[in-house]
């Protein structure tokens, strides 16, 4: 597994299982599951190769519009840390 350097520790995180997309930076939407979810991130799949360091906006229920950043990928599963923690 590939992880970005500087951020180890996670919230607690709790179990989903939500579709929608994500809005990639090139301007593709791509179908993505949200597999589990905390204050600071979640945990996504997706067909798509999605690469650590890139940005993608969240279209999914109850995430609609959130921002993050791709900390870690790993064939079709990601881990996305939130840029503005959901409340």
């Amino acid at each position: 597994m590939h992880r970005q350097p500087g951020w180890t520790a996670r919230a607690d995180r709790k179990d989903v299982l939500l579709q929608g997309t994500a809005l990639l930076a090139d301007g593709r939407q791509i179908p993505v599951v949200v597999r589990d979810l905390s204050r600071d991130g979640c945990g996504v799949c997706s067909d798509e190769a999605l690469g650590i360091g890139d940005v993608i906006e969240l279209n999914v229920a109850p995430l609609d519009g959130a921002v993050g950043t791709i900390r870690w990928s790993l064939f079709g599963s990601a881990g996305v840390r939130f840029m503005n923690a959901c409340a």
